[in-house]
C-alpha cells in the first residue's frame, strides 16, 4: 500500500495481470496501469494489455514505441547503467517508467513471477534434454550433426543443447548468449577468464539434494539472473526517471513458500506457471491467461535488418573503437552479415558486442553515439 499515487506496469502477460488484478481486489484506490506497445505486430502486447485492464477494471494508459523513441533513450541508456548492459528489454521499461512518472510516483511490476513459479521456455526443455545424459556418445554425436546441418535457427540452437553432459551446463548452454557462434572474444582473453559455467557449477552445489533439473534452472535464475539482471534493470530504469518501483512477487515470504512448492504446481508437462496461471483465472478468462509468452522485449532482430542496420555498422566498422576492446573484429562482423543476411537470428550476441561498444564510446571516448541515418524515416 501507498499514501501517493500508485500504479503498475502491464505487459499483457500473466505476471503483471496479477499484480494489476490483485490491486483492484485489495481495493487500492483508483489503481492505473501503463503499458508500452510496438508497431511490429509480433512484439506488439497492447491489444492485450488493453483487454486485461477493461476486464479487471483499472484506468489504463498505452504508448507506442517506435525505433525513434528507443534512440532517444539510449543515451539515457547507457548513461544511467554505467556499466554494458545487454539486455535490450531496459528500454522499453524505461519508457513505461516515463509514462507511468507522468501519472503516478509508485508503481508495482511483475518481476520474479517467472523464476518463482517456472514461467520460461527453457524450465521444461532443461527437463527434458537433461534425460539425454544417459544417452551413448555415438547416438548423441550422430544426433548433432544431423540437426547442425538444418537450415532452420532452432535446430542449430538444439545440436548445441545436445552437447553439455550435465544439466547446469545445458541451463548455462540455453541462456547463453553466445549458444554455437564462435567465440568474438580474444582466445588468450577466454584462456585466463573464468567461465559462467563454473560460476554456475558452485552456485549448485549449495542447492538442497533432489531437485529436478527445471528447479536447478529456477533456483539459479532466481539466485543470479533475477538480481544481477531484471531487478537492477527495473531499479535503474525507474530511478533514472524519478519512479519508485516495487516488485511484490520478491517479498521473502512469496520467496520462500515457491521455494517449497512441489515443481508439479509449476511445471506440468510443457505447461509453465501451473499454479498461478490457475490463480490468475479467478480474475481473467482462460483465453486471456492462456496466451503464448513473448515477454516485455523490443523487437531488436528485425530493427538491426532495418532501421539500425547504418548505426549498427558505424560501430561495428569503426576500428579504432574496436580495436580498444579484445575483440575478434573479423568475427564480430561475420556474426553482423549472418544476421542482417537472415541466415541465423543472433541479435542477444550482436546486441550485447554493440551495447559494450555504445558503453566505450560513452565513457572512454566521451563523444557521443553515432547518429542513425533512418531514424526521420522510422
Amino acid at each position: 500500500m501507498s499514501d501517493v499515487p500508485l500504479g503498475a506496469f502491464l505487459s499483457g502477460g500473466v505476471d503483471s495481470a496479477y499484480i494489476v488484478a490483485a490491486m483492484k481486489a485489495v481495493g487500492v484506490a483508483a489503481p492505473k496501469a501503463f503499458s508500452i506497445a510496438f508497431k511490429e505486430e509480433d512484439y506488439n502486447e497492447g491489444p492485450a494489455a488493453i483487454a486485461i485492464a477493461r476486464h479487471i477494471g483499472v484506468d489504463h494508459v498505452v504508448e507506442t514505441l517506435s525505433v525513434r523513441d528507443l534512440l532517444e533513450l539510449l543515451p539515457l541508456y547507457v548513461d544511467e547503467f554505467d556499466e554494458p548492459f545487454a539486455d535490450s528489454s531496459a528500454f522499453p521499461t524505461m519508457a513505461v517508467a516515463r509514462l507511468a512518472r507522468r501519472h503516478v510516483t509508485v508503481a508495482l511490476t511483475g518481476d520474479a513471477g517467472d523464476e518463482l513459479f517456472g514461467g520460461y521456455h527453457y524450465y521444461p526443455l532443461i527437463e527434458s534434454l537433461a534425460r539425454t545424459r544417459d544417452w551413448p556418445q555415438s547416438v548423441k554425436r550422430l544426433l548433432q550433426a544431423t540437426l547442425s546441418k538444418m537450415p532452420m535457427h532452432k535446430a542449430k540452437l538444439l545440436a548445441g543443447a545436445l552437447g553439455p553432459s550435465t544439466r547446469v551446463g545445458i541451463y548455462n548452454y540455453l541462456r547463453s548468449f553466445a549458444k554455437d557462434f564462435s567465440p568474438l572474444v580474444d582466445p588468450d582473453v577466454l584462456d585466463r577468464t573464468g567461465s559462467s559455467n563454473d560460476v554456475f557449477e558452485r552456485m549448485a552445489l549449495g542447492f538442497a539434494p533432489g531437485l529436478t533439473s527445471a528447479e536447478v534452472g529456477m533456483r539459479l535464475d532466481l539466485g543470479l539472473t533475477l538480481v544481477d539482471g531484471y531487478l537492477q534493470k527495473v531499479d535503474v530504469a525507474t530511478m533514472a526517471l524519478s519512479l519508485e518501483a516495487r516488485c511484490p512477487f520478491v517479498d521473502y515470504r512469496m520467496v520462500e513458500w515457491s521455494m517449497r512448492l512441489p515443481v508439479e504446481f509449476k511445471l506440468r508437462g510443457r505447461h509453465t506457471k501451473y499454479l498461478l496461471k490457475k490463480g490468475l483465472c479467478r480474475y481473467l478468462p482462460p483465453s486471456f491467461v492462456y496466451r503464448p509468452k513473448r515477454g516485455f522485449g523490443v523487437p531488436v532482430a528485425q530493427w538491426l535488418r532495418g532501421p539500425l542496420r547504418s548505426w549498427a555498422e558505424n560501430l561495428l566498422y569503426d576500428d579504432s573503437l574496436v580495436s580498444r576492446l579484445p575483440l575478434e573484429k573479423a568475427r564480430l562482423r561475420e556474426l553482423f552479415r549472418l544476421h542482417t543476411s537472415g541466415a541465423r537470428d543472433a541479435h542477444p550476441l550482436l546486441w550485447a558486442a554493440l551495447m559494450l561498444l555504445c558503453y566505450v564510446v560513452r565513457h572512454e571516448r566521451g563523444t557521443d553515439l553515432p547518429p542513425v541515418a533512418s531514424q526521420r524515416a522510422a
